[in-house]
């Protein structure tokens, strides 16, 4: 049966469909076509054998038939080639080297995954055909995005599930029971449990947590609007209430805790936002969520089922802070962690703690529309280093990426960052963490470099 699945996936294909342009496939030596196909072979086995990746889902077809009706019959034919070349180009940059890709003709394009999971996989998939639909068409809809996931096969001929990118969103509080690492829950990793076990861990632990915190607010003042118009929630240790912040306390928890205290911020957040709406103040609500929180399946969909509860009205008001990602998190990774997070915010920001951002268009391509920074404490007069600042903000700009700094707190530095082109600034030179946020308010350059603080 595998020798007769692996046929159906790899050799019974359409040469029309190569993604390689015909003059070099001309010229390719048969023998290296047969080389490359052998290596395929040879990947996809070990991905068969090892996984079982038909029953897991990790065999996505991206069908083209869609785009090809948008096209047109007539622009096909002459785009079919470029068509091809962007769709390899754009599968390229978002599987890993141990995945397998291929076509079998111009409209069926399969990717064999090693290591995603079904839901991931189809997401992932569902994005690379959003991005080939808006850089051919300009416009795209999340109900024309098909993906098709194998179900299961028979005498090697695979049966497949079609579902849209707009039902692929959707389906993320739904996620089916597996098990939980247990640096999250503390048990044996052995032991299985639903996202609800899960759900039920967490809320037995939000007390424990809410005996030990001050949930504040940041204010960021917005330099482009001259208006303090942004709250970061934050927190600070009740017995220490000097002792830190989100920023420095947070790497200092355990996973498991790490997780609770992102998930009572969320709701305190939540909580916020109605209060605003019922009082009608307008404020932006700034809420972090640390990797650990959102980087599996069971947990995303925990940390969405908070999000839920925040109105769709009133998460317009809502941006989200990744916190803690890893400098070598797998772009796949990244980009479903984003995908399900953005339907719950009008902007999804990525904090940098110690380094300067360098490929903002894959930042921008994953999603992210945000990118905050603290300044080093030995960075803080060093010129060399805001010039450097100066040339990420243009870039970020270039992108359409907004910047932010969280920890501005004397007036050079006010000036400093100003003038380096940060979109939002934040720390001691503009107000200090509060507990009782208030309405947006004007309060300009001169008014701020002349001392000038806001009232709550």
């Amino acid at each position: 049966m595998m020798d007769s699945l692996i046929t159906n996936l790899l050799y019974d294909v359409d040469g029309s469909a190569s993604t390689v342009d015909d003059s070099k496939k001309e010229t390719a030596k048969e023998g290296e076509f047969d080389e490359k196909r052998a290596f395929l072979e040879k990947k996809l086995r070990r991905i068969l054998t090892e996984s079982s990746a038909v029953r897991t889902g990790q065999v996505q077809l991206l069908g083209l038939g869609q785009i090809k009706n948008m096209v047109g019959d007539k622009k096909w034919l002459s785009a079919r080639k470029s068509v091809l070349f962007l769709l390899q180009q754009i599968v390229e940059k978002n599987i890993s080297r141990e995945d397998v890709f291929f076509s079998r003709s111009d409209d069926e394009h399969l990717i064999v995954f090693a290591k995603l999971k079904e839901n991931e996989a189809r997401l992932v998939c569902a994005r690379i055909l959003q991005e080939l639909t808006l850089k051919l068409l300009g416009n795209v809809e999340t109900k024309d995005i098909i993906v098709r996931t194998a179900t299961g096969h028979l005498d090697g001929v695979l049966a497949f599930k079609e579902a849209t990118l707009e039902e692929i969103l959707n389906s993320v509080q739904d996620l089916k029971p597996v098990e939980v690492p247990d640096k999250v829950t503390g048990r044996d990793p052995s032991e299985k449990r639903s996202v609800n076990g899960l759900s039920s861990y967490i809320n037995r632990q939000k007390g424990r947590v809410r005996d030990l915190i001050n949930v504040t607010y940041l204010p960021i003042w917005d330099a482009r609007h001259d208006v303090l118009s942004t709250y970061a929630v934050d927190f600070n240790l009740k017995n220490k209430p000097s002792a830190g912040s989100y920023v420095n306390l947070i790497g200092k928890l355990k996973s498991r805790d790490k997780v609770v205290f992102d998930h009572v911020l969320a709701e305190d957040c939540e909580e916020m936002l109605r209060e605003f709406s019922a009082n009608k103040f307008r404020a932006l609500f700034s809420v972090p969520v640390c990797y650990e929180t959102v980087f599996n399946p069971e947990l995303m969909s925990a940390y969405v089922s908070v999000l839920q509860q925040i109105p769709p009205d009133l998460r317009r008001y809502m941006i989200i802070t990744l916190m803690e990602f890893p400098a070598g998190i797998p772009e796949s990774k990244f980009r479903y962690i984003t995908s399900c997070l953005s339907k719950f915010s009008q902007m999804i920001v990525l904090y940098c703690p110690d380094y300067i951002p360098q490929d903002l268009t894959l930042y921008k391509e994953c999603g992210v529309r945000g990118i905050s920074m603290s300044i080093p404490e030995g960075k803080r007069n060093d010129q060399l280093y805001w010039n450097k600042l100066i040339l990420m903000a243009d870039k970020c700009d270039q992108n359409s990426i907004k910047t932010t700094v969280i920890n501005v707190h004397t007036p050079n530095e006010l000036f400093l960052a100003r003038e380096a082109g940060f979109d939002f600034i934040a720390g001691d030179s503009i107000s200090k963490h509060t507990e009782i946020p208030g309405h947006m308010v004007k309060i300009n350059w001169k008014e701020l470099l002349a001392g000038k603080r806001p009232s709550f």
